[in-house]
């Protein structure tokens, strides 16, 4: 194994109509672990980082996004940042 970095895109999840979500930031950089042989051949959509709309809490200025899909040959080490702030934005046309 050996160590790669990728910038995964963040999506947002289940908004509900004429709402918002505003991410601090939309994208993340991921650090993992993968073969040598799968090295060139692992990129960014081999990735899914979702924040669900649901799970958000006005309360919390931040969430930590879900790293929902990945390559079963991969080991995630980390998230950089691991939390993303957001802000909720209502009555939008």
């Amino acid at each position: 194994y050996t160590e790669k970095n990728l910038q995964i895109p963040v999506a947002v999840t289940n908004i509900p109509p004429h709402t918002g979500v505003r991410l601090g930031t939309s994208e993340l950089n991921l650090t993992c672990l993968v073969p040598m042989e799968e090295y060139e051949r692992l990129d960014e959509l081999s990735f899914q980082l979702n924040v669900d709309y649901n799970q958000l809490d006005p309360a919390v200025p931040y969430i930590i996004p879900d790293l929902s899909f990945l390559p079963v040959f991969v080991k995630p080490i980390r998230t950089d940042p691991r939390t993303i702030s957001f802000v909720i934005v209502r009555n939008l046309p």
